[in-house]
């Protein structure tokens, strides 16, 4: 959806030189961070609850919930949130995949044809996220190389603008726990037993509670999520 509402945005833009609801535009531009943060967890949860039923198509209660923020909301939204928002995440893919093609024009006719949607996303330029604290040496180092390879990213703090509560579950269907707990980290030595045995049987929770005990940096690329700046993920990344 998004992707096809946002490829008719783009294709307007295009021709009229206008940009498509402006107010919506300059609230996402100022809030890109949270856009594609929320757009990244509510795209897994409308994913995994959307199911066919006898007759129909329908979604879990999370689904829906999901959906809300970003299509079918007009006059609906959640307070502080635009109508329709699926439409400017659409837009930028459009907009990046065209950027990013060899062939602009035949780009532009596979996004109106929209046959292969997954092709598409998955040549477009998919956005870094690092999430980590400015005064870490690691991301610094992580920050310095992505810098120095002209590659765009966003940093997130994990203490003051990351929602661990629900960046955990989704980082954890990627990795392993015993990946993502930092085990060598001043948080956990601070921890006594039975919160450090969380580490197994709750670490999503742990990591909301304790974000600090996230090993840094945890970077998503699309989908993928890579935690460290080992050289495996520098050649991920192709860094």
């Amino acid at each position: 959806m998004a992707l096809l509402e946002g490829t008719a945005d783009y294709n307007a833009e295009r021709v009229t030189g206008e940009t498509p609801e402006p107010a919506r535009d300059a609230w996402a531009r100022a809030h890109a961070d949270l856009v594609w943060e929320r757009f990244a967890a509510d795209r897994v949860t409308i994913r995994d609850g959307f199911f066919e039923t006898e007759t129909n198509f329908d979604m879990t209660p999370e689904a829906h919930a999901a959906r809300r923020y970003w299509w079918a909301n007009y006059g609906q939204a959640p307070d502080g949130w635009p109508y329709e928002l699926a439409y400017w995440v659409g837009h930028r893919i459009a907009e990046g995949y065209v950027a990013n093609a060899d062939d602009p024009d035949q780009a532009l006719r596979d996004l109106i044809a929209l046959d292969d949607p997954a092709a598409i996303l998955a040549a477009s330029p998919p956005m870094i996220r690092l999430y980590g604290i400015r005064n870490c040496d690691t991301c610094k180092k992580a920050m310095k190389a992505l810098d120095a390879a002209g590659r765009d990213y966003t940093f997130v703090d994990i203490r003051a603008d990351a929602d661990i509560a629900a960046l955990a579950p989704r980082w954890l269907r990627e990795v392993e726990a015993a990946k993502l707990v930092n085990t060598r980290s001043t948080t956990w030595r601070q921890l006594d037993e039975a919160q450090r045995a969380r580490a197994a049987s709750d670490p999503a929770s742990l990591l909301a509670d304790h974000p600090t005990l996230v090993k840094r940096p945890v970077i998503e690329q699309g989908d993928n999520v890579f935690v460290g700046w080992t050289m495996e993920v520098q050649a991920a990344l192709g860094v």
